[in-house]
């Protein structure tokens, strides 16, 4: 369903938002320290879901050279990061785009959909939209698919091995979570080339999955 869970986003506290981030482990960028060595040298790149600007702010503080394009649906945050991520345009633009409407000025060297922003699509869709992400990437890109590994501690309760849902005071969310297999599947099935499955623990003891697509 195309702009799932966009409320959600929409009505969350910042601060709500950056404690989450915190609980999990997520503030000081686990995710973004594993592959910098793998996309440092990237001419450009997306981000899928900006949220805060974590990551931008991260590729930035690390010395990152290239061009930075941050995707994101929910109007708040795009407002926040506008206001908090100071770099030029030529470095870094935000764009306010669903993933379903998803549009880039070129294609990229490196694709980050990070944080789960992948379990957010039904498992149907979630096969389409990687095929489509596929179209914005260059000839020897990648594209980055961060999971958690299976149990969750943070936030939401499992209903089953895959359907995850999130009630909360300021509304609901509905998740899929792809298994090991599916994510390979779903890279075969899209043309990359390999998909290589690189498992990580936050700083607050979470398991993920890191899986990097390339083309």
């Amino acid at each position: 369903m195309p702009h799932r869970n966009v409320s959600f986003y929409q009505n969350i506290k910042m601060s709500t938002f950056l404690d989450i981030a915190h609980q999990s482990g997520f503030d000081t960028c686990p995710d973004m320290e594993l592959i910098f060595e793998r996309i440092k040298d990237t001419r450009s790149l997306a981000e899928l879901g900006g949220g805060y600007g974590r990551c931008v702010q991260y590729l930035l503080q690390s010395g990152y050279k290239g061009t930075i394009y941050c995707i994101e649906r929910a109007a708040s945050m795009v407002k926040y990061m506008q206001e908090s991520i100071t770099a030029p345009t030529d470095r870094v633009e935000i764009f306010h785009q669903d993933i379903c409407d998803l549009r880039l000025p070129e294609r990229v060297d490196a694709i980050l959909w990070l944080w789960s922003g992948i379990l957010e699509q039904s498992k149907a869709e979630q096969h389409l939209y990687v095929a489509r992400i596929k179209t914005f990437l260059n000839k020897s890109g990648s594209l980055f698919i961060d999971t958690p590994h299976s149990e969750l501690k943070v936030f939401g309760t499992k209903l089953d091995d895959h359907i995850i849902r999130v009630e909360t005071d300021w509304g609901s969310l509905e998740a899929y979570l792809p298994s090991q297999d599916e994510i390979i599947n779903i890279s075969k099935g899209c043309g990359f080339s390999a998909c290589e499955v690189i498992p990580y623990t936050t700083p607050t003891g979470l398991r993920r999955v890191m899986y990097e697509l390339k083309v």
